[in-house]
């Protein structure tokens, strides 16, 4: 019940600063990049196959090589900021 009420308050800190809201989700979102690198293949959902449509035989994903996943938006532009320097 404490996690309730704690989104509430955040939800009204948002409205009534929204740079403060926005740097939260920001910070937020760069939390679970870090946490979570990898997202699921938009084409194979994460099988890392694609199916025949009799269903008995199957090949690679083209998209992500057959890994099933690849890096999240997020971690892709850290890693690219991370190797300016």
């Amino acid at each position: 019940m404490t996690w309730l009420v704690l989104i509430g308050g955040a939800a009204l800190w948002f409205w009534v600063h929204p740079v403060a809201g926005a740097a939260f989700v920001v910070a937020a979102y760069a939390l679970a990049c870090w946490w979570f690198p990898y997202a699921a293949c938009w084409c194979c959902h994460g099988s890392g196959k694609h199916r025949s449509s009799s269903g008995k035989t199957f090949r690679r994903c083209l998209v992500c090589g057959g890994r099933g996943s690849w890096w999240r938006l997020g971690r892709r532009a850290a890693r690219w900021l991370g190797s300016a320097e």
